[in-house]
């Protein structure tokens, strides 16, 4: 009932009331609000934590649990899993994507981490993005486009954004896209001066960048590229994580169980 009260999606308040220990009491009888509380999923250092496992819209599982907004089609479902029964199908229609409100949390200006699983389908647009702030959006500053496939060349690419010009930018060559029918796994790390782009726990690529990401207020976006109203990724993603934290700083292997 206290999840309900208090808007706990992931924790649960457990009261404890105990007058044995007081040496002097009033007349009246007590009525503390004291409470013991459990928390989980990393505490404040996790930004957003999305499983996909509840009905839209879209829980954050993290501590923040900021809202998330469906636009167009995107939806729950079990056709292609990864971690638990359900993923979010993104259907690569028109304005098909996931909207979170802005906040300075995202302004990065130490460590960080953004990561999900994706099943990119064949038939899927290749401009969209994974996790995109503020990229190219008429204005803004820019912040960060993190995994754009991109349908104009052979290039996989993250672009970190600072003021109004480019800052960092990863790009690697891989013609498939990885429409190949399996799912990957997709992480970019800052770990001190130096940013990695990891692709299912192996390393593509680094550049050095100690520099904030720039600020603005637009709205993080995922499963497009705000630099375009088509372009919306076409697949299934699961395990969207974003943290203030360096979470891989060398070859991992991917977590199969939920955060």
């Amino acid at each position: 009932e206290n999840r309900v009260a208090y808007n706990l999606p992931n924790a649960m308040i457990e009261q404890f009331q105990d007058d044995s220990k007081i040496g002097t009491e009033t007349t009246g009888d007590r009525n503390a609000s004291e409470y013991w509380g459990t928390t989980i999923n990393g505490g404040t250092d996790v930004l957003l934590l999305l499983h996909f496992e509840d009905t839209s819209p879209f829980l954050d599982s993290s501590l923040h649990a900021r809202t998330v907004t469906t636009v167009g089609s995107v939806a729950r479902s079990n056709t292609q899993t990864k971690i638990g029964s359900y993923t979010a199908n993104f259907p690569g229609t028109t304005d098909s994507y996931l909207s979170v409100p802005d906040h300075a949390d995202f302004d990065f200006s130490g460590d960080f981490t953004m990561e999900c699983w994706f099943y990119h389908e064949t038939a899927g647009n290749n401009e969209g993005a994974l996790i995109d702030k503020g990229y190219h959006q008429g204005g803004n500053p820019f912040n960060f486009l993190f995994y754009r496939f991109h349908e104009s060349n052979t290039n996989n690419e993250t672009y970190f954004k600072q003021g109004t010009s480019m800052d960092s930018n990863l790009t690697w060559a891989d013609d498939s896209h990885h429409n190949d029918g399996n799912w990957h796994h997709y992480a970019l790390v800052r770990n001190g001066s130096t940013v990695t782009n990891y692709f299912d726990g192996t390393s593509k690529g680094s550049v050095t960048n100690t520099n904030s990401i720039g600020a603005s207020d637009a709205n993080l976006f995922i499963g497009t590229n705000a630099n375009g109203a088509g372009d919306s990724i076409q697949g299934y993603m699961d395990e969207v994580r974003i943290t203030k934290t360096a979470e891989y700083t060398t070859t991992f292997t991917p977590s199969t169980s939920a955060f």
